[in-house]
C-alpha cells in the first residue's frame, strides 16, 4: 500500500485552507480555521454570511491542484444565530 497518495493530498488541502480568507475562523481559547481529516474538511467561520466567498475561494484554490469542491456534498451548519437589532 502507497502511503504517498494521502500524505499528497494533505500537503495539498493544509495549502489550500492556509490561503483562505484570513479573517475566517473561530476563536475559543485559541484561533481555530479549519479542521481537516482523510478527506474531509470543516472549515469554521464566524458568520454565515462569509460561507460563499470562502467556499468559492476554495474552490479558485483548489482549481491549480486539479481539485474541486464537490457543491452536492457540501452543508453549512449554523450553530448560533446573531442576534437582531
Amino acid at each position: 500500500m502507497c502511503v504517498l497518495a494521502p500524505a499528497l493530498f494533505l500537503v495539498a488541502i493544509d495549502w489550500i485552507l492556509g490561503h483562505l480568507a484570513p479573517e475566517m475562523g473561530i476563536t475559543l481559547d485559541t484561533h481555530f480555521t479549519d479542521l481537516a481529516y482523510a478527506d474531509d474538511a470543516a472549515i469554521l467561520m464566524s458568520y454565515q454570511l462569509q460561507a460563499d466567498s470562502v467556499l468559492q475561494s476554495f474552490n479558485a484554490f483548489a482549481a491549480p491542484l486539479g481539485l474541486k469542491l464537490s457543491w452536492p456534498k457540501t452543508w453549512v451548519q449554523v450553530t448560533r444565530r446573531q442576534q437582531s437589532s
